[in-house]
């Protein structure tokens, strides 16, 4: 990618790929510069808008995360993954109303984004939604068998609805 950006600097894909491949090997703050890079090469692209709000949410700057989560969604409205975000970051900011609109348009609007029905179900289960909650994280764990929270979080469901077989069931496969 930086081979890329070296013959086009102003590329903007470039600079937001770049920004999520360092946000995955762990660099938040070099992720971050280089989305920002992306915005400012092109203020129409969602996407990195999308990646600046993750590189901003791992670094606990939810606030920021959220207005970034925000325009990306001003530019494409049925962007899954920036509802995702958003509803991640109000989340972590007690806000589970406007985190629970936001984790149901991401499903909706992708109905396969694992991570989604996931965050769906967790804060279903923080709300106290236990048999909404039983369903969208059964619907992350067919998904996706191998993720271990959404069988942890729907084998504490399972414990609160009393269905003590089926909740360790879930924290083995955990």
């Amino acid at each position: 990618i930086r081979q890329a950006l070296a013959i086009q600097p102003r590329w903007a894909e470039a600079w937001s790929n770049l920004g999520l491949a360092l946000l995955e090997a762990g660099s938040p703050a070099e992720a971050e510069s280089a989305c920002r890079q992306a915005v400012e090469c092109d203020p129409a692209h969602h996407v990195a808008f999308t990646n600046l709000g993750e590189a901003l949410h791992v670094q606990r700057r939810y606030q920021e995360a959220l207005a970034c989560f925000g325009q990306a969604l001003d530019l494409k409205i049925d962007h899954a993954k920036a509802h995702l975000g958003l509803g991640r970051a109000q989340s972590e900011l007690g806000q589970r109303e406007a985190a629970l609109h936001c984790f149901i348009c991401a499903v909706e609007y992708q109905p396969d984004l694992v991570s989604g029905h996931f965050h769906l179900g967790q804060v279903l289960y923080q709300m106290r939604h236990l048999e909404a909650a039983k369903s969208a994280l059964r619907r992350a764990v067919g998904l996706d068998p191998r993720h271990v929270k959404a069988h942890v979080c729907l084998g504490n469901v399972l414990h609160q609805l009393r269905q003590h077989d089926a909740a360790i069931d879930h924290y083995r496969r955990a």
